[in-house]
């Protein structure tokens, strides 16, 4: 679990990870499954064990991990993922807050 020390955006058992952990998760873990990929296919190749379909299969799950890394970077980019939402008094008029989603909710069911 990712923990901040000055991060004052705390959910009630975990805390949301700051920029800088996203943007470090997001380069350094798709290198390592590079690594990982790479090694793996040597590995094979060196003990002449042929490669099998568990083996091609970690190539589209490492561009999956990539895509997504790209897609966390750029909406680090954006300032839409890694940067803390507005506050709910900063809504547009007309929009209903959560609480008031569920006072809505929990009015209209009957309780018997």
């Amino acid at each position: 679990m990712a923990t901040s020390v000055g991060s004052k955006y705390r959910g009630p058992w975990f805390s949301y990870p700051t920029r800088n952990e996203l943007i470090a998760a997001a380069t350094v873990l798709p290198a390592l499954a590079c690594v990982a990929v790479v090694l793996r296919f040597t590995v094979r190749a060196r003990q002449k064990a042929g490669i099998r379909v568990d083996d091609w299969l970690t190539l589209p799950a490492a561009l999956h991990f990539l895509g997504m890394c790209i897609a966390v970077l750029k909406g680090i980019a954006d300032r839409s993922v890694g940067y803390p939402s507005p506050p709910e008094n900063n809504l547009s008029p007309g929009l209903a807050t959560p609480n008031e989603v569920s006072i809505a909710k929990a009015s209209r069911t009957k309780v018997t």
